[in-house]
């Protein structure tokens, strides 16, 4: 193997491995060939495959796969993957060779087959250039983790029948939009940035609200919410305060007026009128429990965050919001939400200008801006069922995968 196992962070690792039996998948034992299951994407050794094939769902996330009676030597191998491990000239490079087994493959006429060598070979090309990040303890802190989920579903996408055009698409789409927010946060300040956060939304430096704090402040509302309900959002505020400090609540105050002020903004407080007089806050009944409440606060910030232009990975947020990293596939998911092809195209201006700090040629940053806006507004409203033009969609395919290619060799790390 051309690859050092020691220089693979344990992250990268889980997906270098079979998702079921966790071997290292080889090239020259037969039974560890990664094979790839054709819906749901998840890798396995052959073995495994052979194992489970006479279930209808895939163990690891119970979605449905379609290799029925097929023998299980005529499954594709997924050969981007191999090529992290082994030098790609000890590989098979004949596509009969590589597929002449798959009945998928001998199926297709010659020019399809070209079609699918075509986007193979840039598949492929792909892989040796994330090979090199993973190969170099310096660039592997580059990528969140959720960008390396994308990058491996990328590579795990079984595509020789053309069914997954879709999911090809969106997948380059996000990857487009994650390596660009990873290659921000690479290249910013980050106890700056969270200065610059902190400002924005009003908080001095010296008032961050930690984890630990906002954790107990939206407890003690939901507390407060089941005892006596306020009487108005200032009320809310100084009840909680006195709550956590007794006799001295005014430590924590823009902490609370702020967490209050989220809350607000996500519309979770309902008034009822309590006889002529007097009227209470309630939080609404969907967000009475802490789980619901903090769920509504950290989709809240986070879109504050993001509106206001800042660029935070989501390990990093989950850090800010917890003190942790094992939310971040939680937080990723709402980031998600918020990544639009506007706010993205602005992400790329904001890393156009870092990269001509770090020193990209004119030509590579050109290049890189047109691939990469391109990518962000790829068409992702396609009905496979009604597209009778296959030719088109396995060049449509081809396209996207070659403008991505393009756009990554002009980023530093990648161009080397």
């Amino acid at each position: 193997m051309s690859l050092s196992k020691q220089s693979i962070q344990s992250y990268y690792m889980e997906f270098l491995r079979c998702a079921k039996c966790s071997h290292d998948f080889q090239y020259e034992n037969p039974l560890y060939y990664p094979i790839t299951l054709p819906i749901c994407g998840h890798t396995m050794c052959k073995q495994c495959i052979n194992i489970i094939r006479n279930e209808t769902k895939c163990p690891q996330d119970q979605i449905s796969f379609e290799i029925n009676h097929t023998p299980i030597d005529q499954l594709p191998i997924n050969y981007p993957l191999l090529m992290i491990f082994y030098d790609s000239s000890n590989l098979p490079k004949d596509k009969e060779q590589r597929h002449g087994q798959c009945p998928s493959y001998m199926k297709l006429d010659i020019i399809t087959k070209l079609d699918f060598g075509t986007i193979e070979k840039f598949i492929g090309e792909i892989s040796l250039m994330f090979k090199r990040i993973i190969n170099d303890r310096g660039c592997q802190l580059i990528f969140s983790r959720s960008t390396i989920r994308k990058i491996f579903n990328l590579l795990n996408f079984q595509f020789i029948d053309c069914k997954n055009q879709l999911k090809i698409l969106k997948a380059i789409n996000n990857l487009a939009k994650y390596i660009s927010i990873d290659f921000i946060v690479h290249y910013q300040d980050h106890q700056q940035l969270i200065q610059y956060i902190q400002s924005t939304i009003g908080l001095r430096f010296e008032q961050i609200v930690q984890p630990d704090m906002i954790e107990k402040i939206l407890k003690v509302i939901t507390l407060v919410n089941e005892k006596r309900p306020a009487s108005s959002e200032k009320n809310l505020v100084h009840v909680v305060l006195h709550e956590i400090c007794g006799n001295n609540p005014y430590s924590i105050i823009e902490n609370v007026q702020f967490i209050v002020g989220v809350l607000s903004k996500a519309c979770c407080f309902d008034k009822k009128q309590n006889g002529k007089l007097w009227s209470s806050l309630y939080v609404k009944s969907k967000y009475e429990n802490y789980e619901n409440l903090r769920e509504v606060f950290d989709s809240t910030f986070i879109r504050m965050i993001i509106e206001k232009g800042f660029i935070m990975s989501s390990e990093q947020l989950s850090s800010l919001l917890y003190g942790d990293i094992k939310f971040e596939v939680a937080i990723n998911t709402i980031i998600k939400k918020f990544l639009t092809s506007d706010t993205c195209t602005i992400f790329i201006q904001k890393l156009l200008q870092m990269l001509i700090i770090a020193g990209v040629e004119q030509n590579d940053l050109l290049k890189f801006e047109t691939n990469f806006k391109y990518l962000l507004k790829i068409d992702l409203n396609i009905n496979n069922n009604n597209n009778k033009d296959n030719r088109s969609s396995w060049l449509n395919i081809a396209f996207v995968i070659q403008q991505f290619r393009e756009g990554l060799e002009c980023l530093p790390y990648f161009n080397q």
